[in-house]
Protein backbone atom coordinates (compact mmCIF):
# COMPACT_ATOMS: atom_id res chain seq x y z
CA UNK A 1 0.00 0.00 0.00
CA UNK A 2 1.12 3.56 -0.84
CA UNK A 3 2.03 5.99 1.66
CA UNK A 4 0.97 10.02 0.55
CA UNK A 5 2.08 13.19 2.26
CA UNK A 6 1.41 16.47 0.93
CA UNK A 7 4.44 18.74 -0.32
CA UNK A 8 5.40 20.25 2.81
CA UNK A 9 3.52 18.06 5.03
CA UNK A 10 5.56 16.91 8.56
CA UNK A 11 8.77 18.10 9.33
CA UNK A 12 10.53 17.47 5.73
CA UNK A 13 9.48 14.60 5.08
CA UNK A 14 9.10 13.44 1.08
CA UNK A 15 6.44 11.26 -0.25
CA UNK A 16 7.15 7.98 -0.42
CA UNK A 17 5.62 4.85 -1.62
CA UNK A 18 6.25 0.86 -0.79
CA UNK A 19 7.35 0.37 -4.33
CA UNK A 20 9.18 2.69 -6.15
CA UNK A 21 7.87 3.70 -10.04
CA UNK A 22 11.46 2.29 -11.55
CA UNK A 23 10.26 -1.12 -11.00
CA UNK A 24 6.62 -1.00 -12.49
CA UNK A 25 6.72 1.42 -15.22
CA UNK A 26 8.60 1.34 -18.49
CA UNK A 27 10.25 4.79 -19.80
CA UNK A 28 11.74 3.75 -22.83
CA UNK A 29 9.26 4.87 -25.24
CA UNK A 30 9.24 8.87 -23.60
CA UNK A 31 11.11 11.19 -25.33
CA UNK A 32 14.12 12.62 -23.43
CA UNK A 33 12.50 15.58 -21.99
CA UNK A 34 9.59 13.34 -20.42
CA UNK A 35 11.70 10.99 -19.19
CA UNK A 36 14.00 14.11 -17.41
CA UNK A 37 10.15 15.04 -16.39
CA UNK A 38 8.97 11.44 -14.77
CA UNK A 39 12.27 10.87 -13.17
CA UNK A 40 12.01 14.66 -11.32
CA UNK A 41 9.02 14.18 -10.32
CA UNK A 42 9.95 11.43 -8.08
CA UNK A 43 12.74 13.76 -6.42
CA UNK A 44 10.72 17.04 -5.55
CA UNK A 45 10.86 18.37 -2.63
CA UNK A 46 9.28 21.09 -1.13
CA UNK A 47 10.21 22.00 2.45
CA UNK A 48 7.80 23.19 5.18
CA UNK A 49 9.62 26.15 6.11
CA UNK A 50 8.68 29.35 8.36
CA UNK A 51 8.17 32.27 7.08
CA UNK A 52 11.23 33.93 8.65
CA UNK A 53 13.21 31.83 6.49
CA UNK A 54 11.46 31.68 3.28
CA UNK A 55 11.95 36.22 3.76
CA UNK A 56 15.27 36.00 4.81
CA UNK A 57 16.17 34.43 0.98
CA UNK A 58 15.99 37.70 -1.53
CA UNK A 59 14.29 35.72 -4.35
CA UNK A 60 11.25 34.75 -2.29
CA UNK A 61 10.95 38.19 -1.10
CA UNK A 62 10.94 39.73 -4.23
CA UNK A 63 8.58 37.03 -5.59
CA UNK A 64 5.80 37.37 -2.70
CA UNK A 65 5.99 41.81 -3.47
CA UNK A 66 5.45 40.77 -6.84
CA UNK A 67 2.17 39.31 -6.28
CA UNK A 68 0.94 41.43 -3.32
CA UNK A 69 1.40 44.42 -6.32
CA UNK A 70 -0.51 42.43 -8.91
CA UNK A 71 -3.02 41.89 -6.00
CA UNK A 72 -3.44 45.21 -5.53
CA UNK A 73 -3.21 46.58 -9.30
CA UNK A 74 -5.95 44.06 -10.11
CA UNK A 75 -8.15 45.58 -7.43
CA UNK A 76 -8.36 42.54 -5.23
CA UNK A 77 -7.76 44.84 -2.55
CA UNK A 78 -6.34 47.75 -0.67
CA UNK A 79 -3.43 48.29 1.62
CA UNK A 80 -5.58 50.15 5.01
CA UNK A 81 -4.70 51.18 8.22
CA UNK A 82 -5.60 48.80 10.92
CA UNK A 83 -8.84 50.58 12.71
CA UNK A 84 -7.97 51.30 16.39
CA UNK A 85 -9.44 47.69 18.59
CA UNK A 86 -9.17 46.08 15.35
CA UNK A 87 -7.34 43.06 15.12
CA UNK A 88 -5.67 41.84 11.64
CA UNK A 89 -7.39 38.92 10.27
CA UNK A 90 -4.48 35.79 9.67
CA UNK A 91 -3.57 34.85 6.13
CA UNK A 92 -0.65 32.07 4.99
CA UNK A 93 1.41 32.38 2.44
CA UNK A 94 1.62 29.51 0.09
CA UNK A 95 5.35 29.06 -1.72
CA UNK A 96 6.20 26.58 -4.11
CA UNK A 97 9.68 25.96 -6.61
CA UNK A 98 8.25 25.37 -10.28
CA UNK A 99 10.64 23.24 -12.05
CA UNK A 100 11.45 22.69 -15.93
CA UNK A 101 11.14 19.37 -17.56
CA UNK A 102 14.55 18.31 -17.28
CA UNK A 103 14.50 19.16 -13.04
CA UNK A 104 16.48 22.76 -12.87
CA UNK A 105 14.23 25.57 -11.37
CA UNK A 106 11.99 27.41 -13.29
CA UNK A 107 10.75 30.00 -11.24
CA UNK A 108 9.73 30.52 -7.78
CA UNK A 109 5.83 31.10 -7.38
CA UNK A 110 4.30 32.87 -3.97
Amino acid sequence: MATFSPPGAGKGKCATTRYPQAEHVSFDNLSPSFRSLAFSLSTIFVPKKPIRKVLANPGWRVVMEEQMKALCDRGTWELQALPNGKEVVGCRWVVTIKYQPDGSVERLKA
